[in-house]
């Protein structure tokens, strides 16, 4: 019987090590990390007439994982407040830092839509962290 007990709790602890880690940590906590640092990011999709766009983070952690036409990306931010003449297409790297003394809604400027804009379409999901552009190049960041 005690046989049995012992098995039977060492397959629950063995299935249970296996599961696999959750490393999202609190939007603030991943916001504080970045304040101030020079991102770079590639751009993943923008948000059809505003100024934002999803980015995947190539050399920082958000430690969530997004889904968008059926790929998965890792280190998805929502950034608003990106240059409307910038002429980044998707898939294109630029760096970056982050204000975010300024809330995502009063950062975000909307831009005239025309019908055709306005169809339904897929955008990268969860992306929890929505937040502010602050200086931005295509050839690095200059200072921090």
């Amino acid at each position: 019987m005690k046989k049995s007990i012992l098995l039977s709790g060492l397959a629950l602890f063995t299935i249970l090590s296996g599961c696999e880690k959750n490393d999202a940590r609190p939007v603030e906590e991943v916001l504080a990390d970045l304040e101030g640092k020079c991102l770079q990011g590639k751009v993943v999709k923008g948000m059809r007439c505003t100024s934002a766009v999803y980015v995947q983070l190539l050399n920082a952690s958000t430690g969530t994982t997004s889904t968008f036409e059926g790929k998965k990306y890792k280190n998805i931010v929502l950034l608003s407040n990106f240059p409307k003449n910038s002429c980044l297409g998707v898939g294109d790297s630029f760096y970056f830092t982050l204000d975010t003394s300024s809330e995502f809604d009063h950062c975000t400027e909307f831009y005239a839509c025309t019908t055709e804009d306005l169809t339904v379409f897929d955008e990268p999901h969860p992306v929890t962290i929505k937040t502010c552009l602050k200086t931005f190049s295509v050839s690095g960041c200059t200072g921090k």
